[in-house]
């Protein structure tokens, strides 16, 4: 974002910017925040102009690596929320794409086709 005040300098002491759009946003989803800013000749609220480019949603590929023992029992974390616990040798490709297509945040999964290797 980039932020244009216009007549005079901004005051940092009187001004602020909150919101958790300052601090983190998601590819694609809306994020927001309020910015007051106050200029050194004046202790009102001056006009400002506020910029922002949307950029488009892109998919992240994932690569997960098993170095394990057969029996072993692991669980995938994404964003704070844990899938099911998945056994080494006894869980499928298919079972951990459920078990992170179950997560709220995450959505739909696609394996490529060359994806799978022993």
């Amino acid at each position: 974002y980039s932020v244009e005040v216009t007549n005079s300098s901004p005051q940092a002491s009187s001004s602020s910017a909150t919101g958790n759009g300052l601090k983190s946003g998601i590819a694609g989803e809306q994020t927001s925040f309020k910015i007051q800013l106050r200029d050194q000749r004046e202790a009102e609220v001056q006009a400002i102009m506020a910029k922002g480019t949307l950029i488009e949603f892109i998919n992240e590929i994932q690569r997960l690596t098993l170095s394990s023992n057969i029996g072993d029992r692991f669980h995938l974390e994404f964003r704070g929320q844990n899938t099911v616990e998945f056994e080494v040798g006894t869980s499928t490709c298919g079972d951990i794409v459920d078990g992170l297509e179950a997560l709220s945040s995450i959505g739909r999964i696609q394996l490529p086709s060359n994806s799978l290797s022993q």
